[in-house]
């Protein structure tokens, strides 16, 4: 990740070998203050392709986070990087605040990712 402060949403695509990973990168949309899991806020994705010898780097990934070894990445796994924090206001889709002081974040937000989804698919299933 070349710019630490700026803010990413890391995906983890698909597992190609036991040694490569697919993830989609997009950067935050510019000029927004708050923003959410929504693609709305988000930029087109690029694919990169991560080994276990560099997917730390590669996915901004600061070496303090034990969290996330190798072995545990999956598909549909979902990362924020970058200069953020989680927003103090409660309710919508704006959950996070840029927060340029704290430009080596690291989060995995697949609960709100996965809340997201499922919100899309009841709306549609009440609606049709």
């Amino acid at each position: 990740m070349k710019n630490p402060g700026k803010v990413r949403r890391i995906t983890v695509d698909e597992r190609l070998a036991e040694d490569l990973i697919r993830v989609l990168v997009a950067d935050l949309k510019a000029n927004l203050k708050k923003f959410g899991d929504d693609p709305e806020y988000w930029g087109e994705e690029v694919e990169l392709l991560v080994r276990s010898g560099n997917y730390r780097k590669k996915m901004g990934m600061p070496r303090s986070a034990q969290e996330w070894p190798w072995s545990n990445l999956y598909e549909g796994q979902v990362f924020l990087a970058g200069g953020f924090r989680e927003s103090t206001e409660k309710g919508g889709g704006a959950r996070f605040v840029v927060d340029a002081k704290r430009k080596g974040n690291f989060q995995c937000i697949d609960e709100l990712s996965k809340e997201r989804v499922k919100k899309k698919y009841m709306a549609a299933l009440e609606g049709g």
